[in-house]
């Protein structure tokens, strides 16, 4: 059998079979009239390639505004970040836990409690974590002092009152 589309030679045991692959199947149908019909050509919004999709394809609100999922990482690295985030504070973050000496005051609440819950005492295996006694956010000079802490594994931590940001403890 010959190709349609690109006028190659290929071997086939349906004799309806017009193209030699998906690929050549397509290309011809990107060149009908009916096709073009279906389509819209858009410009990026990001990179200014012209490119085209299909009416069926554009579902939600925004879609057909960028040529692919590199420009939509680039444009919402360029319009949803820094002062442009929902949560902008000014550049002021309001926790220091990758800081050194947020991890020294937990390495030092965890020794002086020997890597056992306060709680409930469990020690094998599940994550411990270093808790506030006095939370975070209010007692901001208390932060990094060793008697302000309490290692505590998940379980445990849930049930207090300073787990997480703004919970309500059922």
């Amino acid at each position: 059998m010959i190709c349609h589309f690109c006028k190659k030679s290929f071997e086939s045991n349906n004799l309806v079979r017009k193209y030699c692959n998906h690929s050549c199947y397509w290309n011809a149908k990107l060149g009908s009239k009916r096709q073009s019909k279906r389509t819209k050509s858009f410009v990026c919004a990001m990179c200014r390639k012209v490119f085209v999709r299909y009416f069926a394809h554009l579902k939600r609100k925004g879609e057909g505004k960028y040529c692919s999922v590199i420009c939509v990482g680039k444009a919402n690295a360029k319009y949803r970040s820094g002062k442009n985030h929902w949560n902008w504070k000014g550049g002021i973050s309001p926790r220091i836990l990758n800081s050194v000496q947020y991890k020294e005051w937990r390495r030092k609440v965890f020794e002086r409690d020997k890597y056992i819950c306060v709680e409930c005492g469990y020690n094998k295996g599940r994550i411990l974590q270093a808790d506030h006694i006095k939370s975070w956010k209010n007692f901001p000079k208390l932060r990094f002092r060793v008697n302000n802490g309490r290692t505590l594994c998940k379980p445990c931590h849930i049930k207090t009152p300073t787990w997480g940001y703004h919970r309500k403890v059922t």
